[in-house]
């Protein structure tokens, strides 16, 4: 398995992890400086922009900036030889969203490192369910980001038990994996903690253990160093 962590853009983070890390996720957003990102030696992925930048593929009326903001993230990813662009699919909100808008703008992106994530549990979103996800990747063709504690919170609001979920999930192959300390108590509210944080309470050793062996996970945790050290270190010490 190859273990990453998720910045939102902080040099400093990024270098106190060198050792520990594989690789390193970055959220692509205009008008930071990501010059630094080259001159630490270690594979980059990109997340473009999500909702709460205001982003959203399934709003026709967003067309514009949605496209900014994919564009940006590609030109991002070519200027660091990212093998992985993630995006979120969206949701329905208003008159000027639908399923169809989001499957039309995700299938017009024809950069092929580009993968859609399963989103959190917020109705009217788009790739929420594994049937969701699926019809996703058939529609567009676009490979799977499996982020695992937005499929748990999920599970946990659609009254299903969260670890036979996960594998309907893991049967899709997706192609890169988050992964965070969860409350099982606290919904979305209760996600990216440290594994270390009293309130989370998910069983690490049974959901590290239906992961594929070449899995490349991204771990969305804390922005504290020594909290993101003492976790790294932990998944590796269960994948021993």
């Amino acid at each position: 398995m190859k273990i990453g962590v998720k910045n939102y853009g902080d040099e400093k983070y990024f270098r106190a992890l060198l050792d520990r890390a594989d690789f390193f996720e970055v959220m692509a957003i205009p008008g930071k400086d990501y010059s630094y990102l080259g001159k630490l030696n270690k594979p980059i992925t990109i997340h473009a922009q999500h909702e709460n930048f205001g982003i959203n593929p399934a709003d026709k009326s967003k067309e514009e900036k949605n496209r900014e903001s994919i564009n940006f993230a590609i030109e991002l990813a070519d200027r660091f030889n990212a093998k992985v662009i993630i995006q979120h699919p969206g949701k329905v909100i208003n008159e000027h969203c639908s399923e169809e808008q989001a499957m039309t703008f995700l299938k017009s992106i024809k950069d092929k490192r580009v993968i859609t994530e399963n989103v959190t549990y917020v109705k009217n979103k788009i790739g929420l369910t594994p049937e969701g996800i699926a019809k996703i990747k058939k529609e567009t063709g676009k490979g799977f980001c499996f982020d695992i504690n937005h499929a748990i919170v999920t599970a946990i609001e659609l009254g299903i038990n969260p670890y036979s979920y996960l594998e309907q999930f893991i049967k899709l192959k997706p192609a890169y994996y988050h992964l965070g300390g969860q409350s099982m108590h606290d919904g979305a509210e209760g996600t990216h903690l440290s594994f270390g944080d009293k309130k989370s309470d998910i069983d690490l050793n049974k959901i590290m253990s239906i992961i594929p062996e070449d899995a490349q996970i991204a771990l969305e945790v804390t922005q504290d160093i020594d909290k993101t050290k003492y976790d790294i270190d932990l998944i590796r010490n269960i994948i021993l």
